[in-house]
């Protein structure tokens, strides 16, 4: 009898065409927490309900349902690149600071191209997988160190005939996590000037969560399964929550802000605190929001000090705002993994 969580993985492999699984190997090892995979619900068809049938006498197999589950884990320094190509939706190598240092870079496309994957999981001496799963929305948060939580929808659960355990390996121990210590936030307002010491602002908590509103598509002919996701008529985007330990003079002004609809800009940096191994760059994480506004007021908390509240949602801007590179939510990541390959470029 194998310990499942210490004895076994979990794999996340990119797909090529949707109800295909593709075995995860070498570098598809995924360090997680948290993982609920969907059950394998699927749909049953019985004459139960016909006139004189006091008992069913035929049990139907029918379609699949849309399979859903969730996973979550720590946002290593290393290791999590997929992750975040799929809760972007572009990603390039961009340049990097100097040799043997890799620049993933991820752009926020509002109608993402096609990615899914395959996610299995050693489960006793049996593989299941999902042939087909797509991160449909997720978030980043803190708690002894930020974290990623991320929800999928697939198209059936399969008992794999992979090799058991499966065969992955992982891009590394993830090396380190980032820590609200070596974390900078800074904000001013959308049309202002490039950011300056005056614009950071401290905050206890920080959540960056983003959904596609992907809508799951009805069962078609010749499949079993749903087809891959699409993009509904709702917005995606970003939120961003915050809250800061007490009410002071920086945060009492939100309030004014939501009332006269002030638009803001935002850029969360996240830095390790030593440099990488033989390089003068240090880990980063760079997330830039360049439209953000207050979709309701802040709260102010009716108990000392008054802690407070503050919800930021993003929206397409006219124009790169002063100090920024593009008008749609961006981020990039400095690490040593080798850069992603099959990912939208545009």
């Amino acid at each position: 009898m194998s310990n499942i969580k210490g004895e076994r993985g979990i794999g996340l492999a990119k797909g090529v065409t949707w109800g295909t699984a593709v075995e995860p190997s070498t570098g598809n090892g995924i360090y997680l927490q948290r993982f609920t995979p969907p059950k394998g619900d699927r749909k049953l068809t019985t004459n139960g309900d016909e006139f004189d049938h006091d008992m069913p006498t035929l049990i139907l197999p029918g379609d699949y349902p849309e399979q859903t589950g969730s996973m979550g884990g720590r946002l290593y320094f290393e290791g999590v690149e997929r992750i975040l190509a799929s809760l972007f939706g572009v990603y390039v190598i961009g340049t990097p600071p100097e040799a043997g240092v890799v620049r993933h870079e991820f752009t926020f496309k509002p109608i993402i191209g096609s990615i899914f994957h395959t996610v299995a999981w050693d489960e006793g001496d049996e593989v299941k997988c999902v042939p087909s799963m797509k991160i449909k929305s997720g978030k980043i948060s803190y708690d002894e160190g930020f974290q990623f939580d991320v929800d999928f929808g697939g198209d059936r659960v399969t008992i794999s005939a992979w090799s058991e355990p499966l065969a992955i390996t992982y891009p590394s121990d993830g090396v380190g996590v980032w820590r609200l210590l070596n974390t900078t936030v800074s904000i001013n307002a959308q049309a202002g000037a490039d950011f300056s010491a005056g614009d950071v602002i401290h905050v206890n908590k920080l959540e960056i969560s983003v959904d596609h509103k992907y809508k799951t598509l009805p069962i078609t002919t010749g499949y079993e399964g749903i087809s891959e996701h699409k993009q509904s008529d709702e917005h995606p985007g970003f939120i961003i929550d915050m809250a800061f330990p007490e009410k002071d003079a920086v945060n009492a002004l939100y309030l004014p802000s939501f009332d006269a609809g002030t638009k803001y800009k935002m850029r969360i940096k996240m830095e390790s605190a030593a440099v990488i191994s033989g390089k003068t760059s240090k880990y980063t994480f760079e997330v830039n929001l360049p439209g953000l506004y207050l979709p309701e007021p802040p709260v102010y908390a009716m108990e000392s000090p008054i802690p407070t509240s503050v919800k930021l949602a993003t929206y397409r801007v006219a124009a790169n705002p002063t100090g920024m590179s593009n008008v749609l939510p961006y981020a990039y990541l400095l690490n040593t993994i080798t850069g992603l390959t099959d990912y939208p470029a545009s």
